[in-house]
Parts: structure tokens; C-alpha cells; sequence
């Protein structure tokens, strides 16, 4: 069964109100049940929970070595608790999906640790990031999640794989298009603008700093190699082919 297609299940009239600090995105609220039983953190940039923490869990943990999942019911498990409560992290029915991260779950002492990777409408989306902590008998102990809710976008890129790859390499000096890599469509999201964004120069490295306006994006990701200054990670735009973001994944430019 496709745990991901399954409808929340109504939440009752027994609310916590969310009070959202000024300048906030709104505050979703919370069941009564949830905050009686865990410690709630909010994400103010998106109003969704962020975290929960059993109000009884030993804040240290304990020591333990982890070893492979041999339980692998505890997906479900966590999946039914995250879309049970789905209108607390703003998740969306047959519009939006988390898929277990490959390699990602694993068993230390009476702990079961698993993470999640967010979707919309089948496509990745950067940026979505969930992790469940359950005891043995599937009882949810935390959770911590960032997301990206509310995405409204055409996943048919009007820009395909080859024009992106012809964008990237135009946009960098000296590019070597024959070796370049189109990773699979997928869902970016920017903030706004970094300070200084735009084309700046560490020595011979061109490099456009995060120009994009703040939102979200259906985007092609082209890891495109250069004769002298590495390999530029090139972010474009699928529906308007604009460059949103470029730049080499190095330490200690000059």
C-alpha cells in the first residue's frame, strides 16, 4: 500500500495555538494530544514544526552501537504518525511525498533512526529533510524535519536536459560540455539573494552567487567541468532557462 496516498486522519477540536513571533511566517497548531506528550519547536520561515521531543526522553541519550534495520515495519510506522499529523508540517495528499532516504535507516540499542526525503508531484525537492526516532514498539520518541510547503508548480520543464547543458556551458568560462552530468529534474529553493550575490571573482574562478528571487524552482542541477577552474555545480531554470545559481563546491577560494 502507498502509505504516501493515504488521507490524514481528522485531528479532533483540541488545539494548541501556535503563537507566531513577529515578523513570522503563520504558525500551524498543533493537536492537544501532541503537545501534552512532546516538546514543539516551530519553523519560523515556514510556520511547520520543526521538531518534537517525547517530554520524557533523556535529553544525553545513551550509548550504543548502531547495527542494520532488521524491522522494516518501523517505515510504515513512521510514515503513518508524519501523515496522521500532516497538517502540522503542511503535507499535502497525492501532491506531496516523503520516500525513505536509501541507506538511511539503522537500529542502536532499543533506537530505530530513519530519514526521509520530501517530493512533489514525484520530483526531488532540496531541501526537504525528515528524521524519525522510534523505541522497538514503533512509539514515535523525536522527530526533526525542515520542509518546504506549499509548492505550486508545473513539473513539465518547458527547458529540456540538452538546452539546460548548452545554457550551462555558455554561462561558465572555458566549459567542457562532453563530460558534464544532468542530474534528474528537481525542486530548488532559494531565500533571496546572498550579500554581494552576482558574478565575483576568486582568482581565475567566476562564480554567480545565489542571484535567484526568493521562491521556488523546477530545475535542472549540470555538474559541468572546466579546463582550469574545476567543476561548476550550475543550477537552471526548467521553465524560463535563466542560470539561477553556479559556483565551484571547493574550500579555501583566494
Amino acid at each position: 500500500m502507498n502509505r504516501n496516498a493515504r488521507v490524514p486522519l481528522a485531528l479532533g477540536a483540541l488545539l494548541v495555538l501556535g503563537v507566531t513571533p513577529a515578523g513570522s511566517a503563520t504558525r500551524v497548531d498543533v493537536p492537544l494530544e501532541i503537545s501534552e506528550r512532546y516538546r514543539v519547536s516551530w519553523d519560523d520561515s515556514t510556520g511547520c514544526v520543526r521538531s518534537l521531543q517525547a517530554r520524557d526522553a533523556d535529553p544525553a541519550g545513551e550509548p550504543c552501537e548502531s547495527t542494520p534495520l532488521d524491522d522494516e515495519s518501523a517505515w510504515g510506522a513512521a510514515l503513518d504518525f508524519l501523515w496522521q499529523h500532516a497538517e502540522m508540517f503542511r503535507l499535502r495528499p497525492y501532491v506531496d511525498e516523503l520516500v525513505p532516504r536509501l541507506n538511511a535507516g539503522y537500529a542502536c540499542g532499543r533506537w530505530i533512526y530513519l530519514s526521509f526525503d520530501g517530493r512533489y508531484r514525484g520530483l526531488p525537492v532540496e531541501g526537504v529533510a525528515v528524521r524519525v526516532m522510534l523505541d522497538r514498539s514503533h512509539g514515535i520518541e523525536r522527530m526533526s524535519g525542515e520542509f518546504v510547503p506549499s509548492l505550486d508548480l508545473d513539473p513539465t520543464p518547458r527547458v529540456s536536459e540538452w538546452q539546460a547543458l548548452e545554457i550551462a556551458a555558455s554561462a561558465i568560462p572555458g566549459a567542457e560540455p562532453r563530460r558534464a552530468v544532468c542530474e534528474p529534474l528537481g525542486i530548488v529553493t532559494y531565500h533571496g539573494p546572498w550579500p554581494g550575490s552576482g558574478w565575483k571573482t576568486w582568482g581565475r574562478r567566476h562564480v554567480l552567487v545565489d542571484p535567484a528571487t526568493p521562491g521556488s524552482f523546477l530545475a535542472w542541477r549540470i555538474e559541468m567541468p572546466t579546463r582550469r577552474d574545476g567543476t561548476f555545480a550550475v543550477v537552471v531554470d526548467a521553465h524560463s532557462g535563466q542560470v539561477l545559481s553556479a559556483y565551484v563546491p571547493i574550500i579555501g577560494w583566494r
